[in-house]
């Protein structure tokens, strides 16, 4: 899957949760970076922004990241980072990182 595809897909479903709750997410100044960084078509600085908002505890933006490791096409595929993005994710409850952790183990 691409990145353009996987990040408009990330972004909503980074923003959603947020929305519901009328409180912002964590991370949720680099998530709206990496909004500008796509609109603008830096992809590396969108990417880079959306890896700040996971190390601030954005689990949706960790599921994002471990979506684009596992699928390769604009970031290398890597197994290891998808990996732990997924558990970085799945740690905090997002249960689509939690049931890719557990297709690892079938």
């Amino acid at each position: 899957m691409k990145f353009a595809a996987l990040f408009a897909a990330g972004v909503l479903l980074v923003a959603a949760p947020a929305a519901l709750a009328q409180e912002p997410a964590p991370g949720a100044q680099y998530i709206a970076a990496a909004q500008e960084a796509a609109k603008a078509g830096n992809k590396d600085e969108a990417f880079r922004q959306m890896e700040l908002a996971a190390k601030a505890g954005n689990v949706m933006a960790a599921y994002f990241l471990g979506r684009v490791y596992e699928e390769g096409g604009d970031a290398p595929k890597d197994e290891a980072r998808a990996l732990a993005y997924f558990k970085q994710a799945a740690d905090g409850g997002q249960m689509d990182a939690e049931y890719r952790i557990g297709m690892r183990h079938l």
